[in-house]
C-alpha cells in the first residue's frame, strides 16, 4: 500500500498544526479541556517531538543515505537541520503568542518545546548510528 503523503508533505502539515494549536487565541476552545498539573509542558513536549520527526523523515530524504561529501554521515546533517529548523518553529510560536488574544510566550513552554526536539533527534541519530552498524 502505498504512503498517502510524502515525508515533506507530513512535516509541512504537522507544522501547520503546530502554529494552529499554538496561535489559536485561548479560551477559544469550549471546556478548555482538564486541569492536569503539567499537561501543557507534555503537550508542547509531543508537538515538537512530532514536529522534529517529521522534518527529520523529509530532510533525510534530502541528504540520502551515506555520506555528502569527506565522509560526513549526512545523518547528523539532516538532524542538525531538523532540530534547528524546529528550534526556530519553537521561538517563533512563543513571540508570536505575546500578541494573540488570551495567550502568553513562556520560557516553560519553550523549554518543553526543545526537549521534544532534543528526545527526536537524539532518537534519531541513535537509529542512524544502529543503521551505520549494521550496514558499514
Amino acid at each position: 500500500m502505498q504512503n498517502l503523503l510524502s515525508p515533506r508533505a507530513w512535516a509541512i502539515l504537522w507544522t501547520v498544526v503546530v502554529l494552529v494549536a499554538c496561535w489559536t487565541p485561548g479560551g477559544a476552545v469550549r471546556g478548555g479541556g482538564p486541569d492536569i498539573p503539567g499537561l501543557d509542558k507534555g503537550v508542547h513536549t509531543l508537538l515538537f517531538f512530532l514536529e522534529s520527526f517529521f522534518l527529520l523523515r523529509a530532510l533525510h530524504g534530502v541528504f540520502p543515505a551515506r555520506t555528502l561529501r569527506g565522509g560526513r554521515p549526512t545523518g547528523r546533517i539532516a538532524s542538525s537541520s531538523a532540530a534547528a529548523l524546529a528550534a526556530g518553529l519553537a521561538i517563533l510560536t512563543e513571540i508570536v503568542q505575546n500578541w494573540v488574544p488570551n495567550r502568553d510566550g513562556s520560557l516553560g513552554d519553550l523549554l518543553a518545546d526543545f526537549l521534544g526536539i532534543l528526545l527526536a533527534t537524539a532518537w534519531y541519530r541513535q537509529r542512524d548510528t544502529e543503521d551505520e552498524r549494521a550496514h558499514p
